[in-house]
């Protein structure tokens, strides 16, 4: 089964959606039907008394019989800079199923930082092999001393030398060294 984590998500209400397995697809007579809740996916077991038919239903892909809900929910908290308290609090109100606070923190743990890490890993690569052995001049106007930092750390990185800055003001370069050398 294709996993699609771009596709797009409802909010369904469940009575509405349990309708859907009153009748069994097979024969039509009326099944019996029992709900599982795993964070934000629900699991419906539908079984068929006169036939036998059973059908198990994910409301959710698997991804490692992990929910791809699940996980998405906890990247969209992550990457919007969001903290996961505000936000499952938020969908407590509105009633909708989310996952717990733990779950959040372990998602990032094992899956979210390990991934950020390794993308920032590659892109940091690219950018150095593109970057090898060219020129760059970079200035700053110092409303952003941490980009300007980057910027310094990545070109002694490429250069294997020490950044030379020339400074607007004697503030902003002291601001600049205790941060580049302590």
């Amino acid at each position: 089964e294709e996993c699609t984590i771009n596709g797009k998500k409802y909010i369904v209400y469940e009575d509405q959606l349990l309708k859907l397995f009153d009748l069994c697809l097979k024969c039509g007579a009326v099944t019996d039907k029992k709900i599982h809740e795993n964070g934000s996916m629900l699991t419906v077991h539908q079984s068929c008394s006169n036939c036998e038919h059973y059908v198990t239903w994910n409301s959710q892909p698997l991804i490692n019989s992990i929910p791809v809900g699940n996980i998405a929910l906890s990247a969209s908290i992550l990457f919007s800079g969001n903290t996961p308290l505000p936000m499952i609090r938020f969908l407590s109100h509105l009633n909708c199923k989310a996952i717990s606070e733990s779950t959040f923190y372990d998602h990032q743990q094992q899956y979210l930082l390990p991934t950020i890490n390794a993308v920032w890993a590659n892109h940091k690569t690219r950018l150095y092999t593109q970057l090898a052995g060219k020129e760059l001049r970079l200035t700053g106007d110092g409303k952003s001393q941490l980009i300007t930092l980057y910027l310094l750390h990545l070109v002694t990185q490429v250069k294997g030398t020490e950044p030379t800055i020339q400074r607007k003001t004697f503030i902003q370069g002291l601001f600049l060294q205790l941060l580049l050398y302590n």
